[in-house]
């Protein structure tokens, strides 16, 4: 029993950790979730495809039977025009009672019934393509935002300890200068670059909350600043795959799962359904019509032997001054641009994939060697400021190897973040980061 109870209390501080680091932690894949379904503009797509929704059903509606039933009385009064006194007299009448059915069922419309279904269900999927294109262009800047703020966050640090470097410069130069060992222009460079590391992590910090503020907004609600952990790294099956094979690999994802090419693609065959429309207005339509009027005086009496009437109506365009033949040419040709349109956005999906592949493995190849680059700056640093404090060098070298040594700590971290982000805009121009493992597979 005591066991069992100090496993309880041991299970029950783990969890208690784990949830005060989720608290303290915003991390990719959850950011990305909220803005799925916090986001307002999406609502709004959301709306608007129930709309597209409905209106399909309008066109599933269009088959059925047209009933009007219509009901009426009608009473005619004495005489009393200008003309009355030369007219016989006449009793008011009792009301005339008038009612009708009438049936109206459309047989023949030479297809345009069915047209206008497959371009209702076209605009249906167009909202639906229109939604996930959107929910792609929000992830597109969400990530090029929640990267820069995890790149800024993983700057800080460094920044911090270049600034607290410069302070023991600075402090050490007031030492040397009191033994006459520098002179003032020494000191005050010495200060200046103090100065000028702490106006940098001020603005990096202004960098910061302005990128949350941005993040904030696309979810809309406020996140604090935490710290950004970005879960996924690169696939080593990308790593390893060939730039050839790797781009030819996201094309043919673009081409199949792309809401961009599919909406272009869905307007392309609208415009063929609106080119089979404008031919079939020169079909005839064809209509049965039934109605049923038994005229009685009285309204409840609904004689079955009399007032039926069943119609069959032709209709057919002969002459609409040319306007038939001009609209089928003006659709004609937007199945043309429509045509146009699409081979240009994937052309330039394409392209836009070329240059991102290019950037992550040419990115990728760096990497080794400006960690190699980090080490031998840091090296060379620590040699500088031996033989600084022996009289070989002086305070501009040391200064230069400091910054160089940042410096190369900061490519370091730009050449992840244009890693990463190379890398999640190649996802969201295939469509691949609507899944959470995004592993590839030749």
């Amino acid at each position: 029993m005591r066991g069992g109870l100090i496993k309880f209390l041991f299970l029950l501080l783990i969890s208690t950790s784990l949830l005060a680091v989720n608290d303290e932690s915003l991390s990719f894949e959850s950011y990305l979730n909220s803005l799925k379904h916090s986001n307002l503009s999406l609502k709004v797509k959301r709306n608007e495809l129930k709309k597209k929704e409905l209106d399909l059903k309008h066109g599933y509606y269009s088959f059925l039977p047209k009933i009007d039933f219509n009901y009426g009385a009608t009473i005619s009064s004495t005489n009393d025009n200008a003309f009355s006194s030369f007219l016989p007299s006449s009793s008011p009448k009792n009301p005339s009672w008038n009612k009708s059915l009438t049936i109206n069922l459309p047989i023949f419309l030479g297809g345009k019934r069915f047209d206008y279904i497959k371009i209702a269900s076209s605009n249906k999927k167009l909202s639906s393509y229109d939604l996930e294109a959107s929910i792609l262009e929000l992830k597109s800047r969400a990530v090029t935002l929640f990267i820069k703020a995890y790149n800024s966050q993983n700057q800080l640090p460094i920044l911090e300890k270049s600034l607290e470097l410069a302070k023991q410069n600075y402090e050490n130069a007031l030492v040397l200068k009191s033994v006459d060992r520098i002179v003032e222009v020494d000191l005050l460079t010495f200060k200046l670059s103090y100065e000028e590391r702490n106006n940098a992590i001020l603005n990096l910090k202004m960098e910061l909350n302005n990128a949350f503020i941005e993040l904030s907004s696309l979810v809309n609600k406020d996140i604090e600043i935490k710290k950004l952990i970005i879960e996924q790294e690169i696939p080593d099956n990308i790593k390893k795959m060939s730039k050839d094979d790797l781009i030819k690999f996201y094309i043919k994802k673009m081409k199949n799962y792309s809401p961009v090419v599919k909406k272009i693609r869905e307007y392309h065959q609208i415009s063929k359904y609106n080119l089979d429309l404008s031919f079939k207005n020169y079909y005839p339509n064809i209509s049965m019509r039934y109605n049923y009027s038994p005229y009685t005086d009285n309204f409840w009496e609904f004689p079955l032997t009399k007032g039926h009437s069943l119609s069959l109506v032709l209709s057919f365009n002969i002459f609409n001054s040319f306007l038939d033949s001009l609209e089928y040419k003006k659709n004609k040709f937007n199945v043309l641009n429509t045509d146009i349109e699409l081979k240009k956005l994937i052309n330039a999906q394409e392209d836009a994939i070329k240059k991102a592949v290019n950037i992550l493995k040419n990115s990728l190849i760096q990497i080794e060697s400006v960690k190699s680059a980090i080490k031998i700056s840091k090296e060379k640093l620590e040699q500088i400021k031996i033989g600084y404090s022996l009289g070989k060098y002086n305070y501009l070298d040391l200064l230069k190897a400091e910054n160089d040594w940042f410096s190369r700590q900061n490519n370091l971290l730009n050449l992840k973040m244009q890693i990463y982000n190379s890398y999640y805009q190649l996802q969201i121009i295939s469509a691949s980061i609507k899944s959470k493992t995004n592993n590839i597979k030749k």
